[in-house]
Formats: C-alpha cells, structure tokens, sequence
C-alpha cells in the first residue's frame, strides 16, 4: 500500500499493483505489490479510465474500503509501466 488515510469513517488508499487479476463489467481483482488479491468496485471510475485496462496490466488504485473493509470502491485506476502481454 502507497498511502493510506482515514477520511470521513473510511479508510482511504492507494495501492501499487504488480498485475490486474480480472476486469469484468463494473468489478475488478487486483493483485497488489505486498498483499493476497483485492477486489474492487469500478462504478465511480469513469469507463474511459477502465475500458481498455487488461489481464496482468500493471494499475495503481486509489480509492476507500467499503464499511465491511471487504471491497475496495476505486476512484481511479491507472495502468503504468508497459501494457501487458495479451
């Protein structure tokens, strides 16, 4: 984890992700650099951010755990580094 935060009664933060498990419709897994997989809800990152994003993509997220801490509510989701192998 890059950064986190507690803001407003939720924990917000930012991971480094070494690959994008799997994107589909508004959900998404990620495997970041020093955890198990993650996943995420894309509904408040814009599609133009996520449409092109692909299995294994490196992406950093950003973003708040929802209240069960369960699910990660993405605000953003860039890809960086070289785009994958596809």
């Amino acid at each position: 984890m890059l950064e986190s935060d507690r803001h407003r009664g939720r924990i917000c933060c930012r991971f480094r992700c070494r690959g994008l498990a799997w994107i589909a419709g508004q959900s998404l897994a990620v495997a970041p650099d020093c955890y198990t997989s993650i996943n995420g809800d894309l509904s408040r990152v814009p599609q133009d951010q996520h449409a092109a994003l692909r299995e294994g993509d490196r992406v950093v997220v950003t973003g708040a755990f929802n209240n069960e801490r369960t699910r990660l509510l993405a605000e953003s989701v860039p890809r960086v580094g070289p785009l994958s192998v596809r």
